[in-house]
C-alpha cells in the first residue's frame, strides 16, 4: 500500500490539543475509541458537563480533562476531515487518519490509533457536515452612504472649523455599520 499520497500530511495542532490528549495515551484502546465516538457526539450536540463529571469521577480525572481531551480529539478529526482525509483509490480514510496520527506523533499506540481511525472514517460525511454548517459567512458590501460636515464656528469657538466625515456600510444582510472620523484621526497624504 504505497503512502506516499500522505507522508507529507501534518494536520495543523497547537501545543495545547497535543497536551490535552495526552491524557487518553494511558488508557486501552477500547476507551480511546469511546472517546473518539463521544468527540463527534460532542461534535454534534455540544457540551454535556453531567457527562464530563461522571466520566472524570470514573477515570479518576478532573472533569475540565475530559471535556478539553474531546474537544482537541473533536479538534483533531475535524482538520482531518478539512484536509481531505477521505478514501482513495491507493488509501482508505481509516489508514489515512492512522497515518496522519503517526505523522503528527500524538503518541497513541497502534491500537489506539486504529480505534480513532476507524471512528474518524466512519463519520467523515458528518464531520464535513459539521465544517460546512460553521464556516465564517461574512456580509457582502450592498451600498455605502458618506458625509463631510463641518462646523465653522459656535458661540464658544470662534473662526474654528471642525469636519466630521461621516460613513455608512450597508450590507446584502441589511447589517449597517455607522462610522464617523474627526479631524484630529484624518490622515493627509
Amino acid at each position: 500500500m504505497p503512502k506516499s499520497k500522505v507522508s507529507g500530511l501534518s494536520l495543523w495542532l497547537t501545543d495545547a490539543h497535543k497536551e490535552d490528549l495526552e491524557f487518553m495515551k494511558e488508557y486501552p484502546s477500547e476507551v480511546v475509541g469511546e472517546f473518539a465516538r463521544l468527540a463527534i457526539e460532542f461534535l454534534q450536540t455540544g457540551p454535556n458537563e453531567k457527562f464530563f463529571r461522571q466520566a472524570g469521577k470514573k477515570l479518576k480525572v478532573p472533569a475540565e480533562t475530559v471535556e478539553q481531551g474531546l474537544e482537541a480529539l473533536g479538534f483533531l478529526m475535524l482538520e482531518a476531515a478539512r484536509v481531505g482525509l477521505t478514501d482513495t483509490p491507493d488509501m482508505s480514510a481509516s489508514d489515512m487518519m492512522a497515518e496522519a496520527l503517526a505523522i503528527n506523533d500524538l503518541g497513541f499506540d497502534e491500537a489506539g490509533k486504529a480505534a480513532i481511525a476507524g471512528h474518524y472514517a466512519g463519520n467523515v460525511r458528518q464531520l464535513r457536515e459539521i465544517i460546512s454548517t460553521q464556516k465564517l459567512t461574512t456580509p457582502h458590501y450592498k451600498d455605502l452612504e458618506w458625509r463631510l460636515d463641518v462646523q465653522v464656528a459656535s458661540r464658544s469657538a470662534r473662526q474654528q472649523v471642525q469636519p466630521t466625515f461621516m460613513l455608512k456600510l450597508h450590507t446584502v444582510r441589511n447589517f449597517q455599520r455607522l462610522v464617523s472620523a474627526e479631524k484630529k484621526t484624518f490622515r493627509s497624504s
